[in-house]
């Protein structure tokens, strides 16, 4: 089972994760040191819960994010809906 940091909520992170296609945890690849979905998974697990609390980025006029999932599916907006454009792993709703 992949580990993340003491202060997060690891349950809620994990169950997060093994709805995500990809296949990281059970792959082995979270656990691999250049991971990037470890390093989203640490880096905004805290939010997860409290997605108030994150930073306001720069050039979005400070509205608070109101939700905070780890992955997600979004498709480029030219496509028309065929193919996969390409997999984010952070998705920030700004109200």
């Amino acid at each position: 089972m992949p580990e993340f940091l003491p202060h997060l909520a690891g349950p809620k992170i994990l169950a997060a994760l093994l709805r995500a296609p990809g296949n990281e945890i059970k792959s082995g690849k979270f656990d691999h040191p250049d991971s990037s979905q470890a390093l989203v998974a640490n880096a905004f697990g805290y939010f997860l819960d409290r997605p108030e609390a994150l930073p306001s980025f720069p050039g979005l006029g400070g509205n608070p994010a109101y939700a905070v999932t780890l992955e997600a599916e979004m498709r480029f907006p030219w496509d028309g809906g065929g193919s996969l454009g390409w997999m984010w792993r952070l998705k920030v709703k700004a109200c």
